[in-house]
């Protein structure tokens, strides 16, 4: 019995969604809740700040050290056939008000973002190579997968 609780558990566990991104200085949560569907929570300080709407899961992400932008990616909420394996990529910009600012679908998984040293530029690892984006402008740079571009990230301190 034991046994089967172990394996229930690892299955359970491993299968976790994120769902919910923390700032680095910790002032900000971005999250999403089964009871509000179809919408972010941005929390500043354990108040909401406001909310938007986003179509997918959040499986991870990142809010750049300014604060100011939020990116964050997963699986749709709906699936489509055509693109069974296929993520989404959502940024929001914080002030005034959250909003979102620029949205991505990859027709393959999504392994990593950052932001850029400058807290503007975007870096996206997926499936099929690298891409690299400008937040305000979205415009997109693409690398195939044997081209990792060399991009300065931001740290958390």
């Amino acid at each position: 019995m034991i046994h089967y609780l172990v394996i229930f558990l690892y299955f359970f566990l491993s299968n976790a969604r994120a769902d919910a991104i923390q700032s680095c200085d910790g002032e900000l949560l971005a999250h999403v809740d089964d009871s509000r569907p179809g919408v972010v929570i941005f929390e500043k300080k354990g108040q909401e700040i406001g909310s938007a709407g986003i179509d997918h899961d959040i499986v991870g992400g990142e809010f750049n050290l300014e604060n100011s932008l939020l990116v964050v990616y997963g699986a749709p909420k709906k699936l489509d056939l055509t693109a069974p394996q296929g993520e989404y990529l959502s940024v929001y910009s914080i002030l005034p008000h959250p909003h979102m600012i620029m949205k991505k679908s990859f027709g393959g998984g999504i392994y990593d973002v950052a932001f850029g040293v400058g807290g503007k530029s975007i870096y996206v690892a997926s499936r099929f190579g690298f891409e690299i984006t400008d937040a305000k402008k979205n415009l997109w740079k693409y690398f195939d997968p044997l081209s990792e571009p060399n991009f300065e990230r931001q740290r958390c301190n």
